[in-house]
């Protein structure tokens, strides 16, 4: 399954990414393995962002004009939030801790956002240009952005103000260092640029120069870059992750822990359950089966109380899931408002029935 947003540790020993379909996993030796099925519903179209910090994963991602936060703490129920942008969001990035948000509307709007809290910084200066990709350097900014005219800017969240960082043609991604001096902007075709403003590299950035471009000769779903600015973790569109070395070099895979835990599954409801139907090789009793020469008869309900018998099975009571504490679990937190009672049905019969009883009547030879 293709990676639709990728973090990843100052040191690469670590990612965490989010796929196509929502589902949370971690990567590499330096950190717990976690792996959080359906964690957001997404399909792959919206934007999306990922973060870790300690025990915390926290993304965001983008549904029209909403912005939904999804926070996941181990030993500890996932926590969901939302908030409304401006208009239609086009792009979305977090800082590597998950605190500071940038989001870039199609109206042109670009502001810093707190994760956590839901809270709007000020509008940054785009001249009514939308951002086709953002990036965030730390909790304190700054805050990157490439535009459709291929120029990228950073952005100060304190004084508002912004510089141009470079330009080129048909930038998809964008990932920034934490200190915010080293960007790397990529083209979803497999081509990587560098872009230093720290001083220390060469001054004239016309010359081709060992370190700033990289061909993967392949296509990539999204990067992140580590703390050097040196290294570029991209993902391929088959969902596997590679560290590209700027300077050259064999690329490495980054894989999934060995002892990588089982998918735990979201808590499904009893209309969503697969379960229902026995595995391939179970033993049904033969009291249990059916057969050709059985036929199904439908009687009228009967009035009157119900009588004494078996208690009728039906979908269990709705109830806030359990999540132990050693458990990953996508269930929302939220409550659900009680159904409005409806008037009773005619035709279900007298109360204290459920409707037509059926009977199976079996033939005889």
């Amino acid at each position: 399954m293709a990676i639709a947003a990728v973090a990843m540790a100052p040191d690469a020993s670590w990612a965490v990414t989010v796929s196509a379909e929502g589902t949370v996993r971690t990567w590499g030796t330096g950190g717990p393995a976690r792996v959080i099925q359906w964690a957001v519903p997404v399909d792959g179209s919206q934007p999306v962002a990922v973060a870790r910090a300690g025990d915390r994963i926290r993304v965001l991602w983008a549904d029209g004009a909403t912005i939904r936060l999804h926070e996941n703490v181990r030993g500890a129920r996932p926590r969901e939030a939302g908030c409304g942008a401006p208009a239609l969001v086009r792009a979305l990035a977090m800082s590597p801790s998950g605190v500071l948000a940038a989001v870039a509307c199609a109206d042109g709007t670009l502001r810093a956002l707190n994760a956590g809290t839901g809270e709007f910084g000020p509008e940054f200066a785009t001249s009514g240009r939308t951002a086709q990709a953002v990036a965030v350097a730390s909790d304190i900014g700054p805050v990157v952005a490439v535009f459709g005219d291929g120029s990228v800017r950073r952005y100060d969240p304190a004084s508002g103000t912004s510089d141009m960082m470079g330009a080129g043609p048909g930038i998809d991604l964008v990932a920034v260092t934490p200190d915010g001096e080293t960007v790397i902007a990529a083209k979803t075709d497999g081509v990587l640029s560098r872009l230093d403003l720290s001083g220390t590299g060469p001054a004239d950035d016309s010359r081709p120069v060992t370190g700033r471009f990289r061909l993967l000769g392949t296509a990539i779903t999204a990067i992140a870059v580590d703390g050097t600015g040196t290294r570029v973790l991209a993902s391929r569109p088959d969902g596997t992750l590679w560290l590209h070395d700027m300077t050259g070099g064999p690329a490495t895979e980054l894989r999934a822990p060995e002892a990588s835990p089982e998918p735990d599954p979201p808590g499904q409801r009893w209309w969503e359950s697969a379960g229902t139907m026995p595995a391939p090789g179970t033993r049904i009793p033969p009291w249990s089966r059916a057969d050709n020469e059985t036929e199904i008869w439908s009687l009228p309900a009967e009035a009157g109380p119900a009588e004494a018998g078996p208690a009728e099975a039906g979908p269990a009571e709705a109830g806030p899931a359990e999540v132990g504490p050693a458990e990953e679990s996508a269930s929302p937190t939220a409550t659900y408002a009680a159904e409005t009672p409806r008037a009773p049905d005619p035709a279900a019969g007298a109360p204290g029935r459920r409707g037509p009883l059926r009977w199976l009547r079996r033939r005889r030879p």
